[in-house]
């Protein structure tokens, strides 16, 4: 930067190659990646991607954030066409994940159970960038529910086309769920499934169909009224809808939902994309495009695009209202088991919510660190001032505790997706899914917002680019399940499986009895660190008690209390297991590790993050009374 004041001007941050100087995730992966060929060739690639990303995908995820997404529904000869325009950046953003394996890499695995830690470690380099890691997300989540539940149809008809490399195969995925009538209360859903009948089918269409001699009835149409559905582009989407029975009725609430797999295009042009490697979806004279591209011109006719939502951020990303009218719809799982068959999507996708609440804050984090090194306030650089520092060591803190809670997740899912987790590991995962999703979510809103104020007011102006960052975080409290939702949704898992909290707690602490006995006799390079480490232990052990505490106080109460302490709840197990995994991380590192200066920093990590998330008085609740309950609704809605 210019040091003449008059003529001065501050040099923007600027993106490196993060991945090269990443510790955190280049630790986690060795410490699980333990094959040294495999290692390496995982390391190589991702130094690769990351350069890729800053090279390619930046730019076309800037032109996409830019022109954002237009809908045409009347055409110039009153025609109606719900035509979603994207700027061409789309569709290359598309090629780059079918070409770097973003969705194949969990499907091909190429080093095992482990190979969901390799795809992720990508998805955290591209989700940042692009809001093309959401339909991604439900991709991954439909390869997912195909992989368990399809049968050979649909494995022929989606699951081949969605963990395609080949641009020209490779397709996205919807998951319609949300109605008007309630957005994560999906039990209200009013879509109706109506068995097949021949004579109404457009042509070219050709899913298996009803007969007399079949008694599987797996084709039916589906009509209703889907409110909010992401990547509208997508080629494909899964949806919940009630079989009508005979006399046109149907069951209510969960019990008389099941899974469909719909298709979004035009029937013909799915025919064609199956039979040749044709591109099914800009299907055009390369000669006579413009600078916008109709994403879905060859809509399935049965779909009818009402609008597209304007939302606060993620603005790159189609999200529609959709009218279905007598959609075919393939049915997948058994009936009425429609909520634990899309489980299996949406398992998957709070994975990839999980690792893009994460990956904000690193690329806030990039940018913020080397504004830093490069911006000068009241006489000193600001990467040498203490308050600013240790503002960013405790984002960086938290983000290290976020990154291994994930990756432990990553690695259970890998071992379960491959038939090697055990009972025990299972009831943990189980718990781990909605307690990531809403830890690292909650964690990435307030990260971004103060990385965002260590800019000043660059920070806060839009051509700056960092606004945006903070606005698409904002989306990952909300999508796949509220706060309070999966707060709820851990609840009813403790409900279903009592004994599952066991398991919870006693996997936590084994890593901490572990790390344990390795403090106890560290090297003479480390026995600096032991009294810290020891400290670290006995805080943790603490916790402990103090969580057997809150279960303990729910013994006896209502549903309503058991509720008014879902979220404190939650958030004490959550970084109970992050506290637990920083810890027998940083037992590693005593063994492992050859740069002391690497060894001090993740002690440093553990105790920022434990200083901020293990204080005693986050431990100490109880349930709120039927009387404060009361008092509560009082404060906020006055009398009623």
């Amino acid at each position: 930067m210019s040091t003449d004041k008059k003529n001065f001007f501050q040099r923007p941050p600027q993106l490196h190659n993060w991945y090269e100087t990443d510790r955190t995730l280049k630790q986690i992966l060795r410490k699980y990646i333990v094959d040294d060929g495999q290692y390496a060739m995982v390391d190589g690639d991702l130094k690769r991607f990351c350069q890729r990303v800053i090279e390619q995908v930046v730019p076309d995820a800037e032109l996409c954030d830019t022109f954002e997404p237009r809908l045409i529904q009347i055409d110039a000869f009153a025609r109606r066409i719900d035509e979603i325009q994207v700027h061409e950046a789309w569709k290359r953003l598309h090629a780059v994940a079918a070409e770097e394996g973003l969705i194949a890499i969990g499907y091909e695995r190429p080093i095992g159970e482990l190979s969901r830690l390799y795809q992720f470690s990508k998805l955290y380099m591209f989700s940042p960038v692009t809001i093309v890691a959401c339909p991604l997300a439900m991709t991954d989540g439909a390869a997912r529910l195909v992989e368990v539940k399809g049968d050979a149809f649909l494995m022929k008809r989606a699951f081949e086309r969605l963990v395609s490399r080949d641009p020209k195969v490779f397709v996205t995925s919807g998951q319609w769920m949300t109605e008007k009538t309630g957005g994560s209360d999906v039990a209200q859903t009013s879509t109706t499934a109506a068995p097949l009948d021949r004579s109404s089918l457009y042509p070219g269409h050709y899913f298996p169909t009803n007969s007399d001699k079949d008694s599987k009835e797996t084709s039916f149409q589906i009509s209703g009224y889907k409110f909010f559905t992401s990547a509208t582009t997508s080629e494909i989407a899964f949806t919940l809808a009630r079989v009508q029975k005979p006399d046109g009725s149907t069951i209510p609430g969960s019990p008389g939902l099941t899974c469909f797999y719909v298709d979004v295009q035009a029937d013909a042009l799915v025919q064609k994309s199956l039979t040749a490697a044709s591109d099914p979806v800009f299907h055009q004279d390369p000669s006579d495009r413009s600078f916008m591209t109709a994403a879905a011109n060859r809509r399935h006719p049965a779909i009818q695009v009402t609008k597209l939502k304007h939302k606060l951020g993620t603005r790159a990303l189609p999200t529609s209202e959709l009218q279905l009218t007598d959609l075919p719809g393939y049915r997948v799982g058994d009936f009425g088991r429609g909520i634990p068959t899309i489980a299996l999507m949406f398992n998957i996708t709070r994975l990839h919510n999980a690792i893009s609440s994460v990956a904000y804050v690193k690329l806030a984090m990039v940018l913020a660190t080397d504004f830093a090194k490069n911006r000068t306030a009241f006489g000193a650089p600001l990467h040498n001032q203490p308050l600013h520092i240790i503002t960013l060591a405790r984002v960086q803190a938290e983000l290290d505790g976020c990154l291994h809670l994930i990756y432990y997740a990553l690695f259970l899912q890998g071992k379960e997706e491959t038939g090697g987790l055990t009972e025990t590991e299972g009831k943990v995962l189980r718990l781990l899914i909605p307690l990531i999703k809403l830890y690292t979510a909650k964690l990435c809103v307030k990260s971004t917002s103060e990385l965002l104020e260590c800019f000043g007011g660059m920070g806060y102006m839009e051509d700056s680019g960092i606004p945006r960052i903070l606005r698409d975080s904002q989306v990952l409290p909300i999508w796949e399940g509220t706060t309070n939702i999966l707060s709820l949704d851990v609840l009813r898992a403790l409900k279903k499986s009592p004994d599952s909290l066991q398991a919870f707690m006693a996997n936590a602490l084994s890593k901490i009895r572990s790390a344990q006995s390795t403090f106890s006799s560290p090297s003479s390079a480390q026995s600096s660190l032991s009294p810290l480490a020891s400290q670290l232990v006995q805080q943790a052990l603490d916790s402990a008690k103090a969580i057997s505490g809150m279960i303990s106080s729910l013994s006896g109460v209502t549903k309503a209390q058991t509720e008014s302490i879902a979220r404190d709840l939650s958030f004490a197990l959550a970084s109970f297991m992050t506290s637990s995994l920083l810890i027998e991380h940083l037992a590693w590192s005593f063994v492992h590790l050859a740069d002391d200066n690497d060894v001090s920093a993740n002690a440093t990590s553990a105790k920022l993050f434990m200083d901020i998330h293990l204080q005693p008085s986050l431990f100490s609740k109880v349930p709120f009374s039927e009387a404060e309950i009361e008092t509560t609704h009082r404060l906020v809605f006055g009398r009623l």
